[in-house]
């Protein structure tokens, strides 16, 4: 991420988080140690390679630094040319929903069973639904807040599945991002948490539904 390497052929080791086809090629989104890297792929289609999201990888390839027109660096990405320049290390799981799920409040908590560099299997009830954006979904535990490009048909109310990789968010409690959803059936809203004016909201109502009784301002459409 320095930009030393920039143009040099170098060799990274990560899980694959997402993949987005830009026909007739395609990009990842690759987790590595300290953040993720962009790799775009020359002469390799997607079909030509196994399943890639949630695989862990070795790939190959040039890499290339973006600048802003002062200098600064703003992104680092590797180039790979070739399908033998991608190594398939641990490949990704068959039917990830068919993970044991786990409770919304340990999407990241220390378990010496495995790594949460990989994907995650969590179930909940439905509270918020944005399609193609974001749900909220609740447990009798807490509640997450999941990113997923998935236009899944969801109703408050409904009892849903998602699989996704679990990541830490400044100032919040962890989301589940590049996720996939499945309606799991119908359900209940959960019971909203009461929150007076001496219990101002805060990281403990994180992603949970609250009722708060209060003076309106204004409105916009």
């Amino acid at each position: 991420a320095t930009g030393r390497y920039d143009s040099q052929r170098i060799e990274i080791t990560g899980i694959v988080r997402s993949t987005q086809a830009q026909d007739p090629r395609f990009t990842a989104e690759v987790a590595v140690p300290g953040g993720t890297v962009q790799a775009g792929f020359g002469d390799v289609t997607e079909d030509s390679l196994p399943p890639l999201v949630d695989a862990r990888v070795r790939l190959r390839g040039v890499c290339s630094s973006t600048f802003t027109a002062t200098g600064q660096l703003t992104g680092v990405a590797i180039q790979v040319a070739r399908v033998e320049d991608v190594v398939i290390e641990e490949a990704a799981p068959a039917d990830p929903f068919a993970l044991e799920p786990r409770p919304l409040d340990q999407v990241l908590e220390f378990s010496t069973e495995g790594s949460t560099d990989h994907r995650i299997h969590v179930q909940g009830a439905v509270t918020v639904i944005r399609p193609g954006q974001y749900v909220y979904l609740q447990d009798a535990r807490g509640g997450l807040k999941v990113e997923s490009t998935d236009e899944t048909s969801l109703t408050a109310g409904d009892r849903a599945d998602a699989v996704g990789f679990a990541v830490f968010v400044r100032g919040s409690r962890p989301i589940l991002a590049n996720a996939n959803l499945r309606r799991a059936g119908r359900g209940t809203v959960p019971e909203p948490v009461a929150v007076d004016a001496e219990t101002p909201l805060s990281v403990e109502h994180d992603a949970t539904l609250v009722r708060v009784e209060c003076q309106l301002l204004g409105a916009t459409r």
